[in-house]
């Protein structure tokens, strides 16, 4: 029941959440800020995460496109982790704390993520197992749910 609820206001979590952040933002110090090189590495490194999860999302959605709830998606990126976009929302999350060059706010990111969506995730499995059955199961017990197997990767364009 508390999973239903979180998965159905994430969005509104979220965007309570991210007021939060901003506001932390606003009033903290980069507590790195007198290390000019390790606060330029934490602003690249956060960009290139930034980078790397818009580009992933955009790959996720070529393979989700269209069949969303219709059928197994298990090539591309779903061929490796069932939640790629999950996953890589996570990467660009975290790319966006570190960018603020404070060690909290990418910290409360992955705390954020970490308690809001494995509920989400499991509301989300449970609705496709109900939707696609056993073929679904089947999926699920091959692929894992967050951390990549790249041995797994299918391609199919």
């Amino acid at each position: 029941m508390l999973s239903q609820k979180l998965a159905r206001h994430r969005i509104t979590i979220s965007r309570g959440f991210f007021l939060g952040v901003v506001s932390i933002v606003l009033i903290a110090q980069p507590i790195l800020a007198r290390e000019p090189l390790v606060l330029q590495s934490m602003k690249a490194i956060g960009f290139m995460a930034v980078v790397i999860a818009s580009l992933g999302r955009l790959w996720c959605s070529l393979y989700l496109c269209g069949y969303k709830n219709q059928s197994i998606i298990d090539t591309g990126p779903f061929s490796v982790v069932r939640n790629p976009l999950y996953l890589f929302s996570l990467i660009g999350a975290t790319g966006i704390g570190l960018s603020t060059g404070t060690l909290l706010v990418p910290a409360l990111m992955v705390i954020f993520f970490a308690l809001l969506y494995p509920a989400v995730v499991h509301d989300e499995e449970t609705n496709l197992g109900r939707l696609l059955g056993d073929s679904y199961l089947t999926y699920c017990s091959t692929t894992p749910r967050l951390v990549p197997r790249f041995d797994r990767f299918i391609y199919e364009p």
